[in-house]
């Protein structure tokens, strides 16, 4: 009796060990978007993804015509995807078992990278931020995001997207507190061809916070108030909304 309960209690202790390990490797595999938690701020460098990204004549043209208030971004209008993850202020990301929040300073603005999906969804209403699907080569998370409403600049400089466009992002930690993503832009409406950017990002210490701001409130340079003398001159231009949405 005494061997049998010895080889009861060892086959009791393996199953206990091995359901550690798998609950283990489960943790492990759930984290991964966690090791991208912090507060997050891009190095310094250009506002623009390219400094001449490869424009079909149309484009260029439509880039070259462009005016401050022509810009959604003067109105407050939501910054949406690519446009935010350039911008200089930080942001804060929180990684969940099925999700990523991106949290930025500006204008509070969220961004949310659902993980736990395999295929875009076919019946999804376009929207700033895009439809996105994520998975893993090795330690680089490649977010695929598609079906954009196109309503803003792809960054602040003005270059345009169309509700056409791919975006594909490759993050990858470099170290501990550097957070590299490279970009693909594909969008065949506005560029001659697929074309990438790397940005970087750095960790920003424990203890640092968002701050608050809000683009209606601090909106110096709002084309349609013609009381203020820094508001920018619109008399000719169309609400972003009132514009033909690109297609």
């Amino acid at each position: 009796m005494k061997q049998s309960f010895l080889t009861r209690a060892g086959w009791f202790a393996t199953l206990v060990c091995s359901a550690a390990l798998v609950s283990a490797a489960q943790a492990a595999e759930t984290n991964r978007f966690a090791h991208f938690d912090g507060i997050w701020s891009k190095t310094r460098g250009s506002l623009r993804y390219s400094q001449n990204p490869p424009f079909t004549p149309a484009a260029q043209a439509a880039f070259d015509g462009l005016r401050p208030q022509d810009d959604p971004g003067s109105r407050c209008v939501e910054s949406g995807t690519p446009r935010i993850m350039i911008t200089p202020y930080p942001m804060e990301i929180i990684g969940r078992d099925n999700y990523i929040l991106l949290v930025s300073e500006f204008n509070h603005v969220v961004r949310r990278i659902w993980t736990d999906t395999r295929e875009h969804d076919p019946d999804a209403d376009p929207s700033f931020y895009g439809d996105t699907v994520v998975h893993w080569e090795g330690d680089v998370m490649v977010v695929d995001s598609v079906n954009f409403n196109a309503l803003n600049y792809l960054d602040p400089a003005g270059d345009p997207m169309s509700t056409r466009m791919r975006l594909v992002e490759r993050w990858q930690l470099t170290d501990s507190d550097t957070l590299q993503i490279e970009f693909t832009f594909d969008d065949p409406e506005h560029y001659t061809r697929p074309w990438t950017s790397v940005q970087t990002y750095k960790r920003q210490p424990k203890g640092f916070k968002l701050g608050e701001f809000s683009c209606t409130e601090n909106n110096r340079n709002n084309p349609d108030d013609p009381n203020n003398p820094k508001s920018l001159t619109s008399t000719d231009t169309p609400q972003p909304y009132e514009r033909k949405r690109p297609q």
